[in-house]
């Protein structure tokens, strides 16, 4: 195999990372490979960005300029276009026409200058994996070993990211588990989880598991160099190598785990789950499997007797249906009145119309389907705001409307904590500066009218428990 192993590392850690930071540039240079592929977080515009150019440099030109594997970026594209993975590749062209910057991100740069006191010469490859899902993170890095197997070039891949913490408390633990995870060889413990690490705000996450994607399918042997926890950060040295002791050091793909444990977990909850959003994703399937619209009563009759039954097939409401895939938004549609004559018809109506008229995303596809989670909204009457300093943006709905111009929020909205802060995020968006007054009669304009709404919410997570 021409994947030699995987490293782990972070420049910016204390004198306990320094150390680690030492071991694993040593480790390479006993290794002596042709190319180093690093990894890092982010990507211009949250997309996997491969720096495509014959001649690598970081921001300050620190070290030299490094040659640019171009044979193994080449054959990684190839691969990633299997996967109807669309990077961005920053060369010249991209470079000018969106004017981004071509330069190394300084946390990549200062690992490799660490490679180059000891082993100076390789090529080099280098890609920000974006914020995709950890589930297609964990793909892209399977193609990228396929790429080095394919260019038959001794290569290391070279994460050089930390994990970067919320303020969520709760991201530290789940730091420490997966670190720890990564110690044991337990993989599956990171790929597992995506909904938790995007819940506890830990970034990083996602290079780490596009290195182990790289892994899968081999057994594999930890050794750790550092670990300590700084300024918010979890910084972990380390490297990953392949263990061929055993007769068959082979496993089962541990996507093909997560695929069937999902699908599973989807089906049990699709059947005993909340009666909206199990209408709801019932609605987006039929949809997106056989193009047809859910007949909602005889759907309903499958669930048997109930008073949300009853609820759903009597009364109206309107309803907001939002549709995450891995943490981050697939789409979302909603009406803030009934536009059906029943609830569960607007339900219906909502769910397709989240995962197909959504026009910032692509329709979703029927092997999208056991990796959503589903949120149904719905929405009380809108009821006059007397005084806006009495607003609750945990808890109230917010409309504004001022003339022609109309918008509305949902509570519970990130960064919003204040009264004031909501109604200034409702008149934005309804397309109503800040700078207007509230009431322009007097200059023959419109006074702005705000009403708040109650929202009742059911949730449909397909990472409630572990997979």
């Amino acid at each position: 195999m021409y994947l030699k192993g995987v490293g782990l590392a972070a420049a910016d850690g204390g004198e306990v990372g320094q150390q680690g930071l030492k071991a694993l540039a040593r480790q390479i240079a006993r290794i002596r490979p042709k190319t180093i592929a690093c990894l890092s977080a982010g990507g211009a515009g949250g997309a996997l960005t491969i720096y495509y150019r014959p001649k690598l440099t970081a921001a300050d030109a620190a070290g030299p300029a490094r040659q640019g594997d171009l044979a193994l970026m080449d054959a990684w594209r190839d691969r990633l276009s299997e996967l109807a993975c669309e990077p961005l590749y920053l060369n010249d062209t991209a470079v000018k026409r969106w004017q981004l910057d071509p330069a190394l991100p300084g946390s990549m740069a200062a690992v490799l200058a660490a490679v180059d006191r000891v082993y100076p010469d390789y090529r080099l490859a280098a890609a920000e994996v974006g914020d995709a899902g950890l589930y297609t993170q964990y793909q892209v890095g399977r193609a990228l070993r396929q790429a080095v197997e394919t260019t038959a070039r001794d290569t290391v891949i070279l994460v050089c990211t930390p994990l970067q913490l919320g303020d969520d408390r709760g991201g530290l633990a789940l730091a420490g588990q997966l670190t720890d995870a990564v110690a044991a060889q337990d993989f599956y413990a990171l790929l597992g989880q995506p909904r938790r690490a995007y819940e506890h705000k830990v970034s990083g996450l996602t290079a780490w598991v596009a290195a182990l994607g790289a892994l899968d399918g081999i057994c594999t042997k930890t050794a750790v160099f550092s670990r300590e926890t700084a300024s918010g950060r979890v910084q972990f040295g380390g490297w990953i190598d392949y263990d061929l002791s055993a007769a068959d050091p082979t496993y089962e793909s541990l996507l093909r785990r997560y695929e069937q444990a999902t699908a599973e977990r989807h089906r049990r909850l699709l059947q005993t789950g909340d009666p909206f959003v199990s209408l709801a994703m019932a609605a987006i399937e039929a949809w997106v499997r056989e193009g047809r619209q859910l007949d909602a009563r005889a759907y309903l009759d499958t669930l048997g007797p109930g008073g949300a039954k009853e609820r759903l097939l009597t009364e109206m409401a309107g309803v907001m249906v939002h549709v995450d895939k891995d943490g981050e938004l697939r789409g979302e549609a909603g009406a803030l009145r009934p536009t059906v004559p029943t609830l569960a018809e607007e339900i219906t109506r909502q769910a397709i119309a989240a995962v197909r008229e959504d026009p910032r995303f692509f329709p979703v596809e029927s092997r999208e389907l056991p990796q959503l989670a589903v949120t149904v909204s719905v929405l009380g009457a809108p009821e006059d705001v007397d005084d806006p300093s009495a607003l609750d943006p945990s808890h109230d709905g917010l409309v504004a409307e001022k003339g022609l111009r109309r918008g509305w929020v949902l509570p519970g909205m990130e960064n919003i904590a204040t009264a004031p802060e909501q109604v200034a995020a409702v008149k934005a968006r309804a397309g109503i500066p800040g700078y207007e007054a509230d009431d322009e009669r007097a200059d023959g304009g419109d006074k702005l009218f705000l009403q708040r709404f109650t929202v009742e919410t059911h949730r449909f997570e397909a990472f409630e428990e572990e997979v």
